[in-house]
């Protein structure tokens, strides 16, 4: 009877992790539960040459994290399109004195693609359990700061479009450098619930690693 309920209470699905994984999870008992990662990728020390080579995980694509991913990666390409493509009476937009500005966009987009794109491969094959990471908290800082940036770069490219519409020259494809910037506040968004969801995720994995430490001292879990 006890060693049913225990496997009860340390089979614990966790939100948005491949079923690979899950799987990997509920078979861990509860002396091995500090071993997991907070990002529910089971990092194993013993892996068998066999067992590391890199495989791919597309169920990760199909969880919330995942598709979020594949939005940044998407809209950050369409914002950099967008921005570049646009020009001020003929001219380049970085021939404006307000060029720094659009320059930050720039940095913010191609930084937001490769990123986003690097963290969707490794979510989405077996790289991320191969590797000791917190890859929980590392997404955490690496979402919250891109967040900060595009804010902060959409915003400043606002300012220099308003600053140089009421002069005599005028923006060539005016509604190409608005897509743009309509653009850069949905990655703004995205990557704004991306934190929240990460945030979610580590309050329900520190109470679930709470839970198992109980479990492991006392041999039930108090609520």
């Amino acid at each position: 009877m006890e060693e049913s309920e225990e496997t009860e209470n340390t089979m614990v699905v966790v939100e948005d992790t491949p079923m690979v994984a899950q799987s990997d999870v509920a078979k861990q008992p509860a002396k091995h539960l500090m071993e997991v990662d907070l990002t529910s990728n089971i990092y194993d020390k013993n892996l068998d040459k066999a067992d590391a080579d890199v495989q791919l995980q597309t169920t990760y694509m199909c969880t919330l994290p995942g598709f979020l991913r594949i939005l940044q990666v998407l809209m950050s390409v369409g914002a950099l399109i967008c921005v570049t493509s646009t020009s001020f009476n003929g001219d380049s937009y970085l021939l404006l004195p307000a060029a720094w500005r659009f320059r930050v966009f720039v940095f913010t987009s191609v930084v937001s693609i490769l990123i986003a794109f690097l963290l969707l491969v490794i979510h989405a094959s077996t790289i991320s359990r191969m590797m000791a990471i917190d890859w929980l908290s590392l997404e955490i800082v690496i979402s919250g700061v891109m967040t900060l940036l595009y804010l902060i770069s959409t915003a400043m490219v606002g300012s220099a479009f308003r600053e140089f519409s009421g002069k005599n020259k005028v923006w060539t494809d005016r509604s190409i450098l608005l897509a743009g910037m309509i653009i850069g506040f949905i990655c703004f968004g995205l990557y704004g619930l991306h934190v929240t969801t990460l945030l979610r995720r580590r309050r329900k994995h520190g109470l679930f690693r709470h839970q198992s430490l109980q479990l492991e001292r006392t041999g039930s879990v108090i609520s």
